[in-house]
């Protein structure tokens, strides 16, 4: 059969084909000359369901019924899959709208893959732009491939992009609460992303809308750039200054490390149990300020609880009187707070351990087959996954309420606000959404964000105009708007197979700073890993974990350089980066009206062009 292209639609930048057999479009952008194709339908591009069974079906199994919204749009009708999609052309955009449609035999459609990948040249140019984590660009010529070709799970920041070293395209997704960043990764071809829109219990139930932008010379810092101002415009973007006229205290963050130290711990399996008396963890902390001298810090105490690190949550009070008790750590706070540091306590809401008093099977998220999530064993041994729907409750109660007889053996407290009203605050695993299939309190994804931001507004708010700075442990786009500082965004690594099919653990693609060119001046985000320099390439801040011992003066000579970059770029909009060698080990960002740092990793050397950090040529961390 011979291809047919009956559908077409034109203005001044783009010219948008679409095919009636399956909805593959290709778009040629008339600045540069070149057509992007999108992939052919595949056997997996829907799953439809009826009467309790699922199955994965294709477009082009089924006729499609094209109609025209005008000269610039279709809509096309899909019975077979019960869905309708709606294409528009508004100026350089392709708008794609998934919509369920109700079908006379009762199926219906849950998860759906298109629009399906664009297709990449394989030139040492293309590439693909993945957001996941801090961000990576998945070179064309790339000969690895993953074992699970969808990436992971939610994505970090929800758009996507590729570029084919003349044209780019980037993908924003506008319903971002249902849905995967899928990455097409098979040998042989370049690899290429898309979403993957998930159903939301278990139906698409609403519309899915992607706007996909394309333009000549639309590389990955142009594309983020875009994300950027659709953040602003729907309200997913803050900025630290603009958090910080708000809360004198967010401004500490400039050239804060953050310093955690371990009150205690209790391994269930092993029967280890570690304790450090709250006044042995002040006594770190203004040793650590003597010897450091450094002004400002994010103070972070782990352990702090009754039971210790990752113990008996969601009742972690009174505190361990093994440490201190209440006195303990009210005194610890105030110690703390007079050396100029933020105090934070890590806090955990959402493992649920079963030896905690309040622990009940009816509160956990329900998966779709019916069972209670147990998902994990920490130090407190197994633990649940407590439904969001039932955690501001919690945290009220322990944050500013106190407990009252939760279980007879277990003795009153004081809320943790009247102990010690803590200047900053960590919700641990905080920016994971899942969805709750309870009978009692189900919960769709995006609920289940609604829930966390109610959460985010009950631990910022404090009391009596006392605001909290907040960190999470998951940044997503989604919470900006909420936190001050995060943890535990890195760059992606993968389980990889490689071309003499070996598998290995590594970087996926070349690591570029994505997030930091969206919210680098919305978030302050410790460096999770050990490497410097790229702390100092992202302005970033570094990690101290304190125990007790003298920290080395090559580490704390790094720290500090790391640090002294940080006072300048720390608040400042990261406007460009660029990659100076094929191998990714070269690199430069630029920060604010045109502050730069160039390193090269591999040497651990970088060189400033301004600020009180800048460097005569290259310097070694």
């Amino acid at each position: 059969m011979p291809e047919k292209w009956p559908v077409t639609m034109e203005n001044a930048v783009l010219k948008v084909d679409i095919d009636s057999r399956d909805l593959a479009v290709q778009v040629l952008v008339k600045q540069s000359g070149e057509t992007l194709r999108m992939a052919r339908a595949q056997s997996d591009d829907v799953l439809v369901v009826r009467s309790g069974s699922q199955e994965w079906r294709s477009f082009a199994d089924y006729p499609i019924v094209i109609r025209q919204l005008g000269p610039q749009g279709i809509a096309a009708e899909l019975p077979g899959v019960a869905l309708e999609v709606w294409i528009t052309l508004e100026g350089p955009e392709v708008v794609f709208e998934i919509r369920p449609l109700k079908t006379a035999d009762g199926q219906t459609a849950s998860d759906v893959l298109y629009p399906r990948h664009f297709l990449h040249p394989a030139s040492k140019d293309a590439y693909a732009t993945f957001p996941l984590g801090q961000g990576s660009l998945i070179p064309a010529t790339e000969t690895t491939t993953f074992h699970h070709r969808e990436g992971y799970a939610e994505p970090t920041a929800c758009w996507l992009g590729g570029y084919t070293g003349q044209t780019g395209y980037c993908a924003i997704a506008e319903t971002p609460d249902d849905l995967y960043q899928a990455v097409d990764n098979r040998p042989g071809q370049p690899a290429s992303v898309f979403f993957h829109w998930l159903g939301s219990l278990g139906e698409l139930r609403y519309p899915r809308r992607v706007r996909y932008h394309f333009a000549a010379g639309l590389h990955y810092v142009r594309q983020a750039k875009l994300y950027r101002e659709h953040c602003k415009r729907v309200g997913l973007f803050r900025s630290l200054e603009d958090k910080a006229a708000e809360n004198p205290n967010v401004r500490k963050l400039l050239a804060a490390p953050l310093v955690t130290a371990l009150a205690s711990i209790r391994h269930e399996k092993s029967f280890h149990y570690e304790t450090n008396d709250f006044s042995e963890v002040a006594r770190w902390v203004e040793e650590f300020r003597q010897h450091t001298r450094i002004e400002n810090a994010l103070v972070h105490i782990d352990g702090w609880g009754y039971w210790g690190y990752d113990s008996m949550h969601p009742d972690t009070l009174p505190p361990n009187p093994d440490c201190g008790g209440v006195d303990g750590l009210r005194d610890l706070a105030r110690r703390v707070k007079g050396l100029g540091y933020l105090f934070a306590l890590h806090d955990q809401y959402i493992d649920m351990y079963a030896h905690a008093p309040s622990y009940d099977e009816g509160l956990a998220i329900v998966t779709e087959d019916g069972r209670p999530v147990r998902l994990n064993r920490w130090a407190g041994g197994l633990c649940s996954h407590m439904c969001y729907s039932q955690i501001p409750g919690f945290l009220k109660r322990n944050l500013l309420e106190g407990v009252r007889r939760v279980y007879p053996m277990y003795h009153d407290s004081p809320s943790i606000w009247d102990m010690c009203e803590p200047t900053a605050y960590y919700l641990d695993c905080f920016c994971r959404t899942a969805e709750c299939w309870s009978q009692d309190h189900p919960a769709s994804r995006s609920q289940m964000r609604q829930y966390q931001q109610e959460c985010f507004g009950i631990a910022r708010a404090g009391r009596g105009g006392q605001q909290m700075v907040l960190s999470v442990e998951h940044p997503r786009d989604y919470a900006v708007p909420y936190i001050d500082s995060a943890w535990s965004n890195s760059h992606v690594s993968a389980d990889v197979q490689t071309t003499a099919s070996v598998s290995t653990y590594r970087s996926v693609g070349i690591p570029v700073p994505l997030w930091h060119l969206v919210f680098h001046d919305a978030v302050h985000l410790p460096s999770p890993g050990g490497e410097q320099i790229e702390a100092m390439l992202y302005a970033q801040v570094p990690h101290f974990r304190l125990t007790g011992q003298t920290i080395p003066l090559d580490e704390l000579r790094h720290k500090k350089t790391v640090l002294a970059f940080h006072q300048d770029a720390g608040f400042l909009e990261m406007t460009d980066h660029e990659i100076l060698s094929t191998d990714g080990n070269i690199q430069r960002c630029v920060y604010g009206g045109g502050l730069e740092i160039s390193v090269i990793r591999s040497e651990g050397t970088f060189c400033i062009n301004d600020g009180r950090a800048k460097t005569k040529g290259m310097t070694r961390l």
